[in-house]
């Protein structure tokens, strides 16, 4: 249509029209280039056969910063139904092999969890933060039943039980705002808990960690 129309409008405009174009691309073509590797990295994932990504898909799901995982599901919640299923089975089996060997590190230790659910198709997702001496099992108790993917967001680990219940008390009350039901708060409360507390992922694979070599 514009190049129908292009040719009838006055020169001035048509180079001004023409110059407008040529900046907005200048503009997409350095947004695309300033925009993260391992984002890009993501799409090209999901671009090609999302079957055959599965697994390397749900890999970053737990790989690298929080920002990389929230990229992720941004990009399953773009996804159909069949696709987000099959996605949310590959990444509920890459957690419990990491739940495997995750008693091994510190068993004798109480850990604050933050467990969170998703649920891609409506994009939401809300958080639960209590504590317990097994953070596995404790995932594995609330997922029982749970239509949603719940995943360990985040956890911080206490030598004393006395420690972690007041830091449990603490966080709860960061998210008051945002209280949902009992110890389930909404995600809006996920940047003010960024911003008070230095968490860091539960999982974090390295790039090129086979899990079949887990200790």
């Amino acid at each position: 249509l514009m190049g129908e129309i292009l040719p009838q409008m006055p020169i001035k405009i048509q180079r001004d029209i023409k110059r407008a174009i040529k900046e907005e691309k200048e503009r997409h073509r350095r947004e695309a280039q300033n925009r993260p590797t391992e984002e890009r990295e993501i799409d090209h994932l999901f671009e090609e056969n999302i079957e055959e990504n599965t697994d390397k898909i749900a890999r970053r799901f737990f790989s690298g910063e929080f920002q990389h995982r929230e990229y992720v599901i941004k990009k399953i919640r773009e996804t159909n139904a069949e696709v987000q299923h099959r996605l949310e089975q590959a990444i509920r089996e890459k957690q419990e092999a990491l739940l495997n060997d995750l008693q091994k590190r510190k068993p004798e230790n109480t850990f604050v969890y933050l467990i969170r659910q998703e649920d891609f198709a409506n994009k939401q997702f809300f958080f639960k933060i209590g504590q317990t001496k097994n953070p596995g099992r404790r995932l594995r108790e609330l997922q029982t039943g749970n239509p949603h993917l719940l995943h360990l967001w985040a956890a911080m680990s206490f030598p004393k039980t006395a420690a972690a219940r007041q830091k449990e008390k603490y966080l709860h009350g960061v998210c008051q705002p945002w209280r949902g039901h009992g110890e389930w708060f909404r995600g809006h409360a996920r940047k003010e808990l960024l911003r008070v507390e230095g968490l860091t992922p539960y999982f974090n694979i390295p790039r090129g960690f086979r899990l079949s070599n887990a200790p």
